[in-house]
């Protein structure tokens, strides 16, 4: 599924007036699904009947019926805005990877690379039955509730970022965040970052590294500019400690946030921003 206008008119500017739709691109009991270089935006709808009073809407839902689906790649696309990325068009939520039946497994999910931006709640949902959604390298901003938002046992998406302590019984396995303790710049784009992280022992995660020109309201940031990743391995008590340098320039007054995808593909949710301050001759690269 490339390079469409999905919910939008013809020149992506504005949501379809024709639009009745619940999903933008649904991927069910799939295989080997590519969804990417699309806009998909203005998917909100009103509920009828004694559906009335609800809303409904998912720029892209990653779902099971009828059977397993595996391996969709949901990569470039702007979810949420026109095709600038820049004006807001917003689904209800920007990515969903919930199963209907959850008894068949959603294995091998990617987002990757997307814009979204704007949605009217979660930026990403990962629903608390599914694990292996890798998150990563997105522009994710401005969206009414979390940019990632992975559910426990049934509770409701967007409302309290996962915390360190949490379990792994929900989305993602409630991979844990990394604790971002500090953030300094130069005020000439150089920033170094400096945090920790508790998960699994003696096991290697993948950090990546965002700013953002500001806090979210939760205080549990989005990601709006990808600054670069970097891996740590936790010890035997399942700590790890990080100082990273992001070769990608960074504003003075930009907040930090960061993200942590396990070896098996389970992406956290944003870490907590972090306002970076300046310190003159700070140098570094990764």
């Amino acid at each position: 599924v490339e390079g469409n206008y999905i919910g939008t008119t013809a020149d992506g500017t504005a949501p379809s007036p024709s639009h009745r739709g619940p999903v933008g691109v649904n991927v069910i009991d799939s295989t080997n699904t590519v969804v990417r270089g699309n806009v998909i935006s203005g998917i909100r709808v009103p509920g009828t009947f004694h559906y009335a009073g609800q809303v409904f809407g998912d720029g892209v839902r990653v779902t099971t019926i009828n059977g397993p689906t595996s391996n969709t790649m949901v990569e470039n696309n702007f979810i949420g805005t026109d095709p600038t990325g820049n004006a807001s068009i917003p689904n209800l939520y920007g990515v969903r990877v919930a199963p209907f039946i959850s008894s068949y497994p959603t294995t091998g999910t990617n987002v990757s690379g997307n814009t979204i931006a704007f949605n009217e709640r979660a930026g990403v949902v990962v629903a608390y039955s599914i694990n292996g959604v890798r998150i990563d390298g997105n522009s994710i901003r401005d969206n009414g509730l979390l940019g990632i938002d992975l559910l426990g046992g049934g509770g409701a998406a967007g409302v309290t970022p996962n915390d360190p302590g949490d379990s792994d019984a929900g989305g993602n396995r409630l991979q844990n965040f990394p604790v971002v303790t500090a953030a300094f710049t130069n005020g000439t784009g150089t920033v170094m970052i400096e945090g920790s992280l508790n998960s699994a022992s003696n096991s290697t995660y993948l950090l990546q590294f965002f700013s953002n020109d500001a806090c979210d309201p939760t205080g549990f940031g989005e990601g709006q500019t990808f600054l670069g990743e970097i891996s740590v391995m936790t010890n035997a008590a399942g700590n790890a400690t990080f100082s990273a340098t992001p070769s990608v320039p960074v504003a003075v007054n930009a907040h930090v946030t960061s993200t942590a995808t396990s070896a098996d593909g389970n992406t956290s949710e944003f870490s907590s921003c972090v306002l970076a301050e300046t310190i003159p001759n700070l140098t570094g690269d990764i």
